[in-house]
């Protein structure tokens, strides 16, 4: 099952997110003269790591929202290792 969390990222000079945090305290940590920026991510919760094929940070939910609606419609992936 996929599920959408809230991630943590400084913003770079060229407006793009850098290092990405399930904590915001952790990112202001560690870059302290840095923007931060909310985002959201898709994580199994089988795994609990984000899911690969998914970008790593996005803008708004909604966005994670529509990675979920289409891997809700494609066809399951089945890996078989020997």
């Amino acid at each position: 099952m996929l599920k959408i969390v809230q991630l943590f990222a400084n913003k770079n000079t060229d407006d793009i997110y850098g290092d990405i945090y399930t904590s915001p305290k952790q990112c202001i940590a560690d870059h302290p003269d840095d923007e931060v920026l909310v985002g959201y991510g898709v994580m199994d919760t089988m795994t609990e790591f984000l899911v690969d094929t998914s970008a790593d940070f996005y803008r708004t939910e909604a966005d994670a929202e529509a990675f979920i609606d289409a891997a809700d419609d494609a066809d399951p992936i089945v890996t078989v290792t020997p």
